[in-house]
């Protein structure tokens, strides 16, 4: 059996990224990361994202301002903010947290797949944060914000912590005595 080379893999080299030099991102990349995240797996295939694309300066020094740990945002060439709908068949159903996560997930890869980086600023279930969000974006009621995703292009090089921990792993079952 052959296994890839790690270091060729987006999901190995992906780093959060917070400090962004001044070039901006083409449309062309913003559509190749938002149809990452839209190949996420979801429950029942229901893919309950919902994004919206930030560009304007304006915009993301205001959420850089008043978004806990936003700062990424002073210096990022645009955002996405990730919303879920969790009504499901008229039902509320959470799956869609783990759906908005795995897409997140595709467009933070997709990202550094061409040569670009972000980092994921969490919003959901913070109140405060998911209504200023919403109201600053007109976001209607039955949507959730859950997620910005600040991104551009890295200034600096890139801190990678993906070490195999051992100690991490059960097999078959809880192990306490593991070696």
């Amino acid at each position: 059996m052959k296994l890839p080379d790690k270091k060729e893999l987006a999901l190995f080299k992906r780093s959060s990224v917070r400090r962004f030099s001044d070039r901006q991102m083409h449309e062309a990349e913003i559509q190749f990361v938002l149809e990452a995240a839209m190949a996420a797996p979801s429950a029942n295939n229901r893919r309950p994202w919902r994004f919206i694309v930030i560009t304007q300066r304006e915009r993301l020094d205001y959420f850089a301002e008043r978004l806990q740990y936003g700062k990424a945002l002073n210096t990022a060439a645009a955002a996405i903010v990730v919303c879920g709908l969790p009504e499901y068949e008229g039902k509320q159903d959470d799956h869609w947290i783990q759906g908005c996560s795995a897409a997140i997930q595709n467009l933070l890869l997709a990202l550094t797949e061409v040569d670009l980086g972000g980092v994921w600023l969490g919003i959901y279930p913070r109140e405060d944060r998911m209504q200023m969000i919403q109201k600053a974006c007109e976001i209607p009621a039955d949507m959730i914000p859950f997620a910005v995703v600040a991104m551009g292009q890295p200034v600096n090089e890139l801190f990678r912590n993906r070490e195999y921990e051992v100690d991490k792993v059960h097999w078959n079952q809880w192990d306490s005595k593991q070696i």
